[in-house]
């Protein structure tokens, strides 16, 4: 245990909890619009505000539970999402929360934006062995 036991900030445990956390960029996106009140066309993008809900789920570091216990209580939870969409695939999106985060007595204020942008689809080469190439054909 890299904290010593004493319940203080592990960064292998930090790590351990935001790749169990880690979604697939389409998988995101579904996850992300499905939190919204509604998207529409605006300047390019679609977007839409999140639902409270969602919005709370994106400002809460337990995302799924945890280990017990219960997790930080979240107030004034807003936020939006906006996705870039280039022939006909998600190139870019980002979302926007804010609210106020209470953990262990501990409180803060939170606003955060994520932004994923996605290059070079399609451009992906691979190169057949030519005995590979003679069990295929």
């Amino acid at each position: 245990n890299d904290d010593g036991g004493g319940g203080g900030f592990s960064p292998a445990r930090f790590m351990a909890m935001t790749l169990q956390n880690y979604k697939l960029p389409a998988d995101e996106v579904q996850t992300l619009t499905s939190k919204t009140k509604g998207l529409k066309m605006d300047d390019g993008a679609y977007s839409g505000d999140l639902t409270e809900d969602g919005a709370k789920g994106l400002l809460s570091f337990r995302r799924g539970g945890g280990n017990g216990g219960n997790g930080p209580d979240i107030s004034e939870a807003k936020g939006s999402v906006k996705v870039w969409v280039k022939d006909g695939m998600v190139s870019k999106y980002q979302f926007h929360v804010q609210g106020h985060v209470e953990f262990n007595g501990n409180g803060r204020d939170v606003d955060r934006t994520t932004t994923v942008e996605i290059k070079d689809v399609g451009s992906t080469k691979v190169d057949v062995s030519d005995d590979a190439k003679k069990k295929i054909g």
